[in-house]
């Protein structure tokens, strides 16, 4: 008795071999949407570095975030974009990382930077002064075996130390000098809350009834998790008084000139 004809046989085998082929593609991506649902940044460290200036109250802050590839394939193309919120859930700021790759079962450590217009935002100035916990969701794209593209949110919440906190001015009392000014004591005091050292030149303008009375600048150089406790003496001229003035603080350096709230003197 004859077999089957020799087309229906070629015909079979490529029945098989489709089938064969489906059942490794669904197996193939499968085990790709198991292995990105692994991937996770972790491990971030917030700004690490001083924040660099772009003219004057915008900041950029960098630090860098671990990202964990513990699936079977390479991740290429990979990035990060990042939102940061105010506790509220108010918009504050976006940041992102350049693009880089993660090999397969191994951690790449990611650079990231995050950009803040402190003039735009009453609560962005604020953390110049006050520590915050910021609620933030980063999403991660990237592309396995350079044909399938993954991405994912990761919600996270950011602890802000304020490298300003506290930030306060303390005036002493008056002394009469003999050419008829006054000598004030001011004590300048703050604690670095945050990750990055603060250094630079505090500069003072004590201003009262409209006019400015006097000005001054103190050398600043605190390491992170330290606290500055300066006392300068400023000398105000008749029709001056410390009482209810306001000193306004200006930290400087090489091309740029932050500006945290005026303090009221009491």
């Amino acid at each position: 008795m004859a077999g089957p004809p020799a087309l229906w046989r070629l015909a079979r085998l490529f029945r098989i071999l489709a089938v064969l082929w489906l059942v490794v593609v669904v197996v193939f991506l499968a085990s790709v949407a198991y292995s990105g649902s692994k991937i996770r940044p972790a491990g971030e460290t917030g700004p690490t570095a001083p924040p660099t200036f772009s003219g004057t109250d915008t900041i950029t802050l960098t630090g860098q975030v671990n990202v964990s590839n513990p699936g079977w394939y390479p991740l290429d193309d990979l990035s990060l974009l990042t939102v940061v919120d105010e506790p509220n859930g108010t918009f504050l700021a976006t940041g992102g990382s350049p693009v880089t790759s993660v090999a397969a079962g191994g951690t790449t450590t990611v650079p990231f930077s995050i950009t803040i217009a402190l003039a735009d935002k009453a609560f962005a100035r604020s953390l110049l002064t006050e520590d915050a916990t910021l609620p933030s969701t980063t999403w991660v794209n990237a592309t396995y075996v350079r044909l399938i593209h993954v991405e994912l949110s990761v919600p996270v919440n950011v602890s802000w130390g304020a490298p300003l906190f506290g930030l306060n001015v303390t005036p002493g009392t008056p002394a009469p000098q003999s050419n008829g000014t006054a000598a004030v004591p001011l004590t300048v005091s703050f604690a670095d809350h945050a990750k990055f050292p603060v250094g630079g030149t505090a500069k003072y303008t004590l201003a009262s009834g409209g006019s400015t009375c006097a000005s001054g600048s103190l050398p600043v150089a605190v390491a992170s998790g330290g606290t500055y406790n300066e006392t300068t003496t400023a000398y105000l001229g008749p029709g001056c008084s410390p009482n209810g003035a306001t000193l306004t603080l200006r930290f400087v350096g090489a091309g740029w000139a932050l500006n945290p709230f005026p303090v009221v003197l009491r």
